[in-house]
């Protein structure tokens, strides 16, 4: 028969389809659900997947005009939460919110 699969609680569907589009190779996915699939990649020990959502994530903080204030401050609390999130990163963010002021 046909078995279930209990997703964590906290993981939108969205974030769920990011997430394994990204484990099986989608080049483009959706940049709103990057901090919930990052922080769950962390959470399944995937790190190439991890590693492509900081990737994405900086790509983004490059442009600050491309992202708005309440997105931004998700980043930074998510940084500053995250312990594994590279130092380059957790600047990167800083960086965005002093250049959008």
């Amino acid at each position: 028969g046909r078995s279930s699969v209990i997703m964590p609680d906290g993981l939108s569907h969205e974030a769920l389809m990011t997430l394994l589009g990204l484990r099986y190779g989608a080049e483009e996915f959706e940049a709103a659900w990057i901090l919930e699939a990052r922080h769950f990649a962390e959470l399944f020990d995937w790190p190439a997947v991890r590693k492509r959502c900081e990737a994405q994530l900086e790509a983004l903080l490059a442009d600050s005009q491309a992202v708005d204030g309440e997105s931004l401050l998700a980043v930074i609390t998510h940084a500053e939460e995250s312990a594994a999130m590279p130092p380059h990163l957790k600047a990167a963010a800083l960086a965005a919110a002093v250049r959008q002021r």
